[in-house]
């Protein structure tokens, strides 16, 4: 009996359990260097159809952060969304090494438990030498969330391990 118990609890765990992945894409030439300063973008808020998801584009730099605190010499975060010309005007005047372009291409927040529709997300994360201006890296992160939960889950709780995973990756 009590085996019958721990099977359907690790059943029941392993339902909770989604899948990601990190693609590098063409233009995947370059890596980050440990003694460099990244400047963070911040990206506009998630969409799904007319849907905006507040609050969304600062997960994703909470993310970020968190990820490259301890794989850089220093890193900062735009406290509001620029575009890309000015978030580079931006990493230059503060002397950052690298600028980090996030873009949230997709942000699906479903009530899983009751649809069986996966939460998901993709964000389009562009490394860019600050000083030129030239592009070091693309590369794509993707999640979702596992087709079955017991409630809860949102987007932003599938961010840390790719992200953590993509500044493994480039920080050499």
């Amino acid at each position: 009996m009590r085996r019958r118990i721990m099977g359907l609890g690790l059943l029941a765990l392993s339902g909770c359990v989604g899948s990601h992945e990190v693609r590098e894409s063409s233009l995947a030439v370059g890596r980050l260097s440990r003694r460099g300063t990244v400047y963070i973008a911040r990206p506009e808020d998630g969409r799904y159809g007319s849907t905006v998801y507040p609050g969304s584009g600062d997960a994703v730099v909470s993310a970020l952060l968190a990820a490259m605190l301890n794989r850089v010499a220093m890193v900062e975060a735009a406290a509001v969304v620029e575009a890309p010309d000015l978030a580079l005007v931006s990493a230059r005047s503060r002397g950052a090494a690298y600028l980090l372009l996030p873009l949230i291409s997709g942000w699906e927040d479903r009530a899983t438990e009751w649809s069986a529709l996966p939460d998901r997300i993709e964000i389009v994360l562009t490394l860019q030498d600050a000083e030129s201006g030239a592009i070091v890296d693309r590369r794509i992160i993707s999640a979702r969330s596992t087709w079955w939960t017991l409630g809860g889950d949102r987007p932003q709780d599938l961010l840390p391990k790719p992200i953590s995973e993509y500044a493994a990756a480039m920080a050499v």
